[in-house]
């Protein structure tokens, strides 16, 4: 048994609905909380409770229309919504408890955590004391993690072999039930203990950081002694034959062998994380080129589609 000993009790698997807009009081873009679901599961991962609520808007008045397609709540839902954020989601903090909270992925941790920072004037949320992204526990779970991609919940549904009942998805507490027959099919309690985290003050830093790509050569994270490139044919060190450029997340350049004339372009990507720099090069492909059309014959192609093209 893990020394943490999280998952005690209860666990509480949230999951929200957002109306996404333009705000005007905030002057910048918004994900308004519009529907809060859960369930919570007792240690034998029993449903024991469920809440869902419409939250009653305040920022983005206007219904974006692919949300609402999306999520299947009507405009008629949304204004006959009595209770606002604040009174919803104290109602949630007294249904969660001392609980586990669980999300399919961060995004609806960092929804919340935005909203909590527009409504209460802090950006750790309150009432949650215990987090564990249940995405990232399915994944690992199925050896299919992979930090650079998100499995989608009817994905990992489907690599389970759950049958999706014949509810409306994106309605909140339908996804949470969805995502509570994920955890059930891949549950282990210890596994699950270690990684559930204390969402103290760093924990939200991490999680409310924005990673970015360093694109100035000048900029003293950027450590340009990393930029070199072993020949990928013979081994030795190539030289640098054009100027670095950004483009697309990362600095090009190319290169040559002076051993054996290979010719290669390469790309520096430095990012930007909450524990500093990571740092990664690759080679590029080249363009593909059919070796076995002579080079007269594909002269003579292009001549001829770009004449065709003029007249």
């Amino acid at each position: 048994m893990s020394e943490n000993n999280y998952v005690k009790d209860f666990i509480v698997i949230l999951d929200l609905e957002w109306n996404s807009g333009f705000c005007r009081t905030l002057k910048r873009n918004f994900n308004e909380i519009i529907e809060i679901g859960a369930v919570k599961l007792d240690s034998n991962l029993e449903t024991v409770d469920t809440f869902s609520e419409i939250v009653m808007q305040k920022f983005n008045m206007k219904f974006n229309p692919w949300v609402q397609e999306l999520t299947h709540i009507s405009q008629w839902e949304l204004n006959s919504a009595k209770e606002n954020f604040k009174t919803v989601y104290k109602k949630f903090g007294a249904f969660l408890g001392d609980a586990v909270l669980m999300t399919w992925g961060s995004t609806d941790l960092s929804v919340l955590s935005e909203n909590c920072r527009v409504h209460f004037g802090t950006a750790k949320p309150l009432f949650v004391k215990k987090y564990c992204n249940l995405q990232t526990y399915c994944a690992k779970a199925l050896n299919m993690y992979d930090a650079s991609k998100q499995m989608g919940l009817s994905a990992a549904c489907e690599h389970m072999g759950i049958e999706i009942p014949e509810i409306p998805l994106h309605r909140a507490v339908n996804d949470a039930e969805v995502s509570a027959m994920c955890l059930k099919a891949v549950y282990n309690r210890d596994v699950l203990d270690s990684q559930t985290a204390v969402t103290d003050d760093e924990f939200f830093r991490r999680m409310s950081f924005k990673p970015k790509y360093l694109r100035d050569l000048d900029n003293p994270l950027v450590d340009k002694s990393l930029i070199e490139m072993d020949c990928p044919v013979c081994g030795k060190k190539m030289t640098r034959t054009s100027d670095l450029k950004f483009h697309n997340r990362g600095f090009r350049a190319d290169f040559s062998c002076d051993s054996c004339g290979e010719k290669r372009t390469a790309m520096f990507v430095y990012k930007l994380c909450f524990d500093g720099v990571k740092f990664k090069k690759k080679f590029l492909k080249p363009a593909p080129v059919n070796e076995e059309e002579p080079q007269t014959e594909r002269k003579m192609k292009l001549a001829a589609t770009k004449l065709n093209q003029e007249s």
